[in-house]
């Protein structure tokens, strides 16, 4: 029988954590560069300044924007407990679509940079998204209590395992689907994330800190 832990790891996306190149004596925005990861990432909007700023063509970050897609799409199933073999593709691809529709619904906004030393702290007030917070505090209990229900009258006995995942899974997506029209946002969070420089490879360039990344990544959807 199903159940929530409501216990999961962040997964941190490192392919993601696009560099900026800054030659010594040149300009570099620290904070038009954290907004045009932001939204590169989750908007799928990559602006020209943003692309001529950074040393990935724009093919690589619209390839990076579809890997976090899927990453997000894995991440909710397992959230959820959706064993991701025993559902088709189609079913898959649907959950990956529904975050693409789901990310259009990203607020943030990217304040000043002040520079100290080789970092700069960039602010950035983020206003997390709704939706799996609503479901877990209004919808998902009556759905377990029918789940349930379903369980003690016997209708999964004869279901295959496919089957079975798959009603789980159904369930779970026409909860998101029911709540998409009212989508909104809880109260807003300010955070500092650093962009660092990095000498790798004998090259000057700055990235967005693996750990503040993965802070932006956690207020973006709420999940609790």
């Amino acid at each position: 029988m199903k159940k929530i832990t409501g216990v999961f790891a962040l997964v941190i996306i490192l392919a993601l954590l696009f560099t900026g190149c800054d030659l010594f004596g040149s300009s570099f925005n620290a904070a038009d560069f954290v907004k045009g990861n932001i939204d590169s990432i989750y908007l799928g909007v990559h602006g020209k300044n943003f692309v001529d700023m950074v040393v990935d063509s724009e093919a690589d970050l619209v390839a990076a924007h579809e890997e976090g897609l899927r990453v997000e799409a894995d991440f909710f199933m397992q959230f959820f407990e959706i064993e991701a073999e025993y559902i088709p593709n189609a079913m898959i691809n649907e959950i990956v679509e529904l975050f693409r529709e789901i990310y259009t619904h990203s607020k943030y906004e990217v304040g000043n940079a002040v520079k100290s030393g080789d970092t700069y702290l960039v602010s950035i007030t983020i206003h997390p998204i709704d939706i799996i917070q609503n479901i877990l505090e209004n919808d998902f209990e009556p759905f377990l209590e029918d789940w349930y229900e379903m369980g003690d009258r016997g209708e999964f006995e004869e279901m295959s395992p496919e089957e079975f995942e798959s009603k789980w899974a159904r369930g779970i997506i026409d909860m998101i689907r029911g709540r998409m029209r009212s989508i909104g946002h809880l109260d807003p969070v300010t955070i500092s994330v650093q962009v660092v420089l990095s000498t790798a490879n004998r090259q000057n360039s700055y990235t967005i800190d693996e750990a503040d990344f993965s802070r932006i990544d956690a207020y973006i959807i709420a999940y609790s």
